[in-house]
């Protein structure tokens, strides 16, 4: 994503109300203020399949108040807003990124080494 790029993805709510999702840098803030880590919250979703921060994520992208709650109860899943989820997805990744990221997790193992006399 880049600084100056704006993607704007609508989507129909429970009551059929559109809102507009953008994916911009400013949501990206957004994130990165209300999750901590925005870079981390996008890889758990994308490569560690936690499905369950992709609210989260929306959330930071409406174009108004929406709690994580309201995306979970009021979104309407259709063929036509799974296309649209697909490409805020693949928009998140840029669709270059593969299987590997600097962004992983590495977990040491350290070894319990005692001197012998």
């Amino acid at each position: 994503m880049l600084v100056n790029e704006i993607k704007i993805y609508k989507i129909k709510m429970e009551n059929n109300e559109e809102i507009e999702f953008k994916l911009d840098f400013n949501a990206l803030i957004k994130m990165h203020k209300e999750y901590g880590n925005a870079f981390l919250l996008i890889y758990q979703y994308a490569f560690e399949n936690d499905f369950e921060k992709l609210p989260a994520i929306l959330r930071c992208m409406a174009n108004k108040d929406l709690s994580e709650e309201d995306i979970k109860n009021k979104m309407l899943i259709n063929i036509q807003v799974i296309e649209t989820l697909s490409n805020i997805t693949l928009d998140l990744l840029n669709q270059e990124l593969t299987d590997v990221s600097d962004f992983q997790v590495k977990k040491e193992v350290k070894k319990n080494q005692s001197k012998q006399k």
